[in-house]
C-alpha cells in the first residue's frame, strides 16, 4: 500500500552547445555583447551577466579565469534563483573573482544573498599574469572553494538549494575558459534495499502526517517550454520527521525534477509510528506543476 503526499504548484505563464571548444577563452563584460556557447553557460541575461540554461542542485563548478584589467571585478554565482529574465539573483551564493587577495570581497570569498553564512574563509594566492583555476563544490548546505589547488573557503548557508550557475561582471571584464559543470549524485530511484524501513499498511504501522510543506519554484526554462504535470518521488520520513533518501520515480522536466527533490527534502512530518514508537517509513510524494494563463 502506497502512502501518497500531494502538493500542487501553480505558476503564471509569462543556446547552448555541448560541442563548443571549451579551451578557447571568451569574455564577459568589457563592452562585449556576444556570448559564446560554452557547454551550458550560454544564456545572456543582461549586460555583464550570463547563466546556464538549466538549474543545478548539488554540483561541482570548475573553470579557468583571468581578470584582463587591474580593476576588473566579477563573480561566480551558484544556486542563483532568478524568476524574471534580466533580474539579479534573489537567492544564491556569490564567489568573488577579482585581482584582490585580501580584504572584503577578496578572490574566492563567498557571500550569500540572505547574509546567513558561517564557516572559514582565507586569503587567496594568484598566479602572476596567468590563468587562475577555481573549483567550487556545493553539497547540501555546504560550499567549498579551491583556488589554484589551495582550499580557500568552507562555509555553510541557508540559500535555496536549487538554481542556476552564472558569471557576473560588475567592473571591467572577465575572461573564462574550460568551464566544467557537474551535477552530483544520481537521483533516479533504484530497486529497494532490504533496510529497516517500514511500509504503510504493515501491521501496527501508522502513516506520517505533514507538518510543514515547502513549495518548489518554477524555472524560467520550464515556463518557456510550458512544462507541466506530475513529479513522483520516493522518500523516507525519518523518526525525527525529516525527509531523506529522496529519489525520482517519475520525472517531468530536468529543472522541475530538481525543484521537487529540493522541496521534499525540506518538508517536515509528524513521524510514522509502529506500536507507538517513531520509525522510518517509506512514502511516495507527488508534486504537481501547473501553468495558468
Amino acid at each position: 500500500m502506497k502512502h501518497i503526499v500531494s502538493l500542487t504548484l501553480l505558476a503564471t505563464l509569462t543556446v547552448s552547445s555541448a560541442s563548443a571548444d571549451q579551451s578557447k577563452p571568451w569574455r564577459v563584460g568589457g563592452g562585449s555583447t556576444r556570448v559564446k556557447a560554452v557547454g551550458e553557460v550560454s544564456r545572456l541575461v543582461g549586460s555583464g551577466w550570463v547563466r546556464t540554461t538549466r538549474e543545478y542542485l548539488d554540483q561541482d563548478a570548475e573553470f579557468d579565469f583571468r581578470m584582463p584589467f587591474p580593476d576588473s571585478e566579477g563573480a561566480l554565482w551558484i544556486r542563483a534563483v532568478v524568476s524574471i529574465p534580466g533580474d539579479k539573483p534573489a537567492s544564491g551564493y556569490r564567489i568573488a573573482l577579482t585581482n584582490r587577495t585580501t580584504g572584503s570581497g577578496a578572490v574566492g570569498s563567498v557571500k550569500a544573498v540572505s547574509g546567513k553564512l558561517v564557516g572559514q574563509q582565507g586569503p587567496g594566492s594568484l598566479v602572476d599574469d596567468e590563468w587562475q583555476h577555481m573549483k567550487v563544490h556545493a553539497d547540501g548546505n555546504e560550499v567549498t572553494v579551491t583556488l589554484n589547488g589551495t582550499l580557500l573557503s568552507t562555509v555553510k548557508g541557508q540559500e535555496y538549494p536549487v538554481g542556476y550557475v552564472g558569471f557576473e561582471v560588475s567592473h571591467g571584464a572577465l575572461d573564462l575558459r574550460r568551464i566544467q559543470l557537474t551535477a552530483l549524485g544520481d537521483l533516479t530511484c533504484r530497486p529497494e534495499a532490504a533496510l529497516q524501513i517500514h511500509q504503510i499498511g504493515a501491521t501496527g504501522v501508522k502513516a506520517p502526517t505533514m507538518l510543514k510543506p515547502a513549495r518548489p519554484h518554477y524555472s524560467i526554462e520550464a515556463m518557456d517550454e510550458k512544462a507541466q504535470g506530475v513529479v513522483l518521488l520516493r522518500a523516507v520520513v525519518a523518526p525525527d520527521g525529516s525527509v531523506s533518501d529522496t529519489c525520482i520515480e517519475k520525472g517531468l522536466h530536468r529543472d522541475l525534477d530538481l525543484e521537487a527533490v529540493a522541496a521534499a527534502r525540506a518538508w517536515m512530518f509528524h513521524p510514522g509510528m509502529k506500536d507507538g514508537v517513531a520509525v522510518p517509513i517509506q512514502v511516495t510524494i507527488e508534486l504537481s506543476f501547473t501553468l495558468r494563463n
